[in-house]
Order: C-alpha cells, then sequence, then structure tokens
C-alpha cells in the first residue's frame, strides 16, 4: 500500500467517524425532543385526568341534588297532574249526564219554567 493509498483511507475513515458523530448527535437531539415531548403528553393527561375528576365530582353532586330535591317535586307534579285528569274525566261524566237529562225532559223543564203545563 502506498502512501496515497493510505491517506485516503485515513480520510476515508476520518469521514465516517464524523458521520457516526453526527449521527450520534442526531440521535441525541431527537431522544431529546422525544423526551419534551412525551413529558408534555404527560403532563396533558395528568390535566385532563384532574379535570376529568373534578367533572365527575360534580356530576355526582348534581345527582345527588336531582335525587334529593328535584325527583320528589317531578312526582308531586306528576300525582297533581293525574289528580286533575281524573277531576276532568269526572267533569265530563257529570256534564255529558246533565245533558242527557236535560234532553230527555227538555219539554218538561220547559213546561216548568213557563209555568204552563201540557193538556
Amino acid at each position: 500500500m502506498t502512501n496515497s493509498d493510505l491517506s485516503q483511507l485515513h480520510r476515508d475513515v476520518g469521514g465516517l467517524i464524523a458521520e457516526v458523530k453526527g449521527l450520534r448527535e442526531d440521535f441525541a437531539r431527537s431522544d431529546h425532543k422525544s423526551a419534551e415531548s412525551r413529558a408534555i403528553v404527560h403532563r396533558r393527561l395528568n390535566e385532563l385526568t384532574e379535570r376529568t375528576v373534578a367533572l365527575e365530582t360534580k356530576v355526582s353532586g348534581i345527582n345527588v341534588r336531582i335525587n334529593d330535591d328535584i325527583s320528589p317535586v317531578v312526582d308531586e307534579v306528576s300525582r297533581w297532574k293525574q289528580r286533575g285528569l281524573g277531576a276532568l274525566g269526572m267533569a265530563g261524566i257529570a256534564g255529558s249526564m246533565l245533558g242527557a237529562v236535560v234532553t230527555g225532559y227538555w219539554r218538561e223543564i220547559v213546561h216548568v219554567l213557563l209555568g204552563k203545563w201540557p193538556a
């Protein structure tokens, strides 16, 4: 091997060493960026977990309030509605009966009101 071959070999080896160092630096930067990105994701995930816990607490409080305060009122209003519909039904039946009586005895009613009895 000649000196020129050796110097070319040294240059090639030096170039390879420089490339390897560059790759190491690129990997180190990539690892650093990945670690930062993972840290951001973990932080956001922790924030989301905290928000979810807070939301579950609020929903739990709302459910308790609905069961304790609102449900009894809704049940009572439903009972009022049922009673009202029953009363309207009874009034309708009574009105129908009164109408039937008035229709059936109309002639007699008119004679009583006018004070004239049929001959």
